[in-house]
């Protein structure tokens, strides 16, 4: 669906953004202003949103994946409003006159344990199973324990779809759909050889701690012959001075 300010009323923005006018979701400044920004930038005529490509990733969350941690295990991945929002946003501003993404890449900043590695898990997977061809799909943090917690719940919730492996399956490499020869697998900051890769989307978690740009670089260079690419950088509040 093509969205504009005048049946703003339609897409996941404009139902987030009357939770927010009507006191029902309470958000920052600097997210109010963004917001706004980006219902401002609806009718300009230099991007299209179109929302086929949001919507499409939405339901296939909704129902098709399932969460993978307690007290919420094997339930339905019911989104709030504002992660659908997120998500909306993200994939459906183009560029009018090219088609491509306006945004690649996202710093995805919330507080913890409001899901936001859960979230980012099942776009990884989602993305494996029906996001395109042939495509490298990363989930990088810091360390091997660190990343793969977002690997080991990409793997978990692809168990939950496909229990008998007969669409994927997962090797020492990494996991894989057969039907489109998607892959994800893990990369921590602290691997060697890290140049090389042929990245398609890409996760980066816990980037607050992170000293230097060691895993983020090689990430965004490999993404740099590729007209659509999207890189997730998920973290909460703080920083390490002269880090990342």
């Amino acid at each position: 669906m093509i969205i504009t300010k005048k049946n703003l009323h339609a897409s996941w923005l404009g139902k987030y953004w009357q939770e927010i006018k009507d006191g029902k979701s309470l958000v920052g400044y600097e997210m109010y202003l963004n917001l706004y920004n980006l219902i401002e930038d609806l009718d300009n005529e230099r991007y299209t949103y179109d929302t086929h490509d949001a919507d499409i990733r939405i339901n296939f969350i909704e129902h098709c994946v399932l969460l993978t941690k307690d007290p919420f295990y094997g339930k339905p991945f019911i989104m709030e409003t504002f992660q659908k929002a997120f998500i909306e946003v993200f994939y459906s501003f183009k560029f009018t006159d090219s088609g491509l993404d306006r945004f690649t890449e996202t710093l995805y900043l919330i507080s913890r344990k409001n899901g936001k590695s859960e979230l980012c898990s099942a776009l990884a997977l989602t993305e494996m199973i029906i996001g395109g061809e042939g495509l490298d799909i990363v989930c990088g943090s810091n360390d091997e324990s660190q990343a793969s917690i977002l690997y080991e719940a990409c793997d978990t919730m692809r168990l939950m779809i496909d229990p008998d492996e007969l669409d994927t399956w997962r090797n020492q490499k990494g996991l894989r759909c057969t039907i489109n020869d998607n892959k994800i697998y893990k990369l921590s900051e602290r691997k060697r050889n890290k140049e090389g890769y042929n990245i398609s989307i890409a996760i980066i978690d816990e980037a607050h701690e992170m000293v230097n740009n060691k895993l983020y670089k090689p990430i965004q260079q490999s993404t740099g012959v590729k007209e659509r690419y999207k890189i997730f950088i998920i973290t909460t509040e703080g920083f390490v001075n002269g880090g990342l």
